[in-house]
C-alpha cells in the first residue's frame, strides 16, 4: 500500500513530466491510436523465442494479434528465422514442443481459411527446414516426437493442403516429374 507522502510525490512527478493538455485532448489522441492498434507491434523474433522455448500461451496471444496486421508482416512473423536461417516452426519441432506445433499449424490453417494470408504461403511453411536443409519432419522422426509427426501429417491432409500438394508449381515443389 502506498503511503500518503508517496501519493503526493507521484502526483508531482506526473505534473512535471506530463504536458498540460486541454481537457479532452488525451482521449481524442489515444482513441484513434487504440482503434487502429489494440496490441503492441510484433517483431518476428518474438515468434522465434516463443517457438524455441515452447511458450504456448504467448503463442496463442501472438496469433490473436496477427489478423490486424498486413499480410506481408504476418508472413515475416510466421516465417521468422534465427541468425543462421532456421525457421521458428523447425525449432519447435526439433525441441519437441508439441503444443506449439499444434497451435501453429491450426492457426496457420485458420489464417489461410479466412483469407488473411494466401494459401501459397502454406507450402513454404510445410517445407520447414533448418539452415542445413534438414526437414523438420525428419528431425521430429529422428528424435521420436510421434505427436508432432501426427500433427504435421494431419495438417497435410486438410483439403486446402491436399489441393496445394496436388498442384505442380513453377518452383518444382511437390512435382513428380523426376520420379
Amino acid at each position: 500500500m502506498l503511503r500518503p507522502g508517496l501519493i503526493g510525490m507521484f502526483a508531482t512527478v506526473q505534473l512535471l513530466f506530463c504536458p498540460y493538455l486541454p481537457e479532452g485532448v488525451p482521449g481524442a489522441i489515444f482513441a484513434g491510436i487504440a482503434s487502429r492498434m489494440p496490441f503492441a507491434p510484433i517483431h518476428p523474433s518474438a515468434m522465434l523465442l516463443i517457438m524455441a522455448t515452447g511458450q504456448t500461451q504467448q503463442l496463442i496471444t501472438l496469433f490473436k494479434q496477427l489478423p490486424i496486421l498486413p499480410e506481408k508482416e504476418i508472413i515475416e512473423i510466421i516465417t521468422a528465422q534465427n541468425s543462421v536461417g532456421t525457421p521458428a516452426l523447425f525449432l519447435a519441432m526439433m525441441n519437441g514442443h508439441t503444443d506449439n506445433v499444434k497451435i501453429f499449424m491450426q492457426e496457420i490453417q485458420s489464417l489461410v481459411d479466412n483469407h488473411i494470408i494466401h494459401e501459397d504461403n502454406l507450402v513454404k511453411l510445410l517445407q520447414t527446414k533448418s539452415a542445413n536443409e534438414t526437414p523438420g519432419l525428419y528431425i521430429s522422426m529422428l528424435y521420436g516426437f510421434d505427436e508432432i509427426i501426427d500433427i504435421f501429417l494431419n495438417a497435410l491432409t486438410t483439403p486446402i493442403t491436399q489441393e496445394l500438394l496436388s498442384k505442380k508449381n513453377g518452383d518444382g515443389y511437390f512435382s513428380n516429374e523426376n520420379t
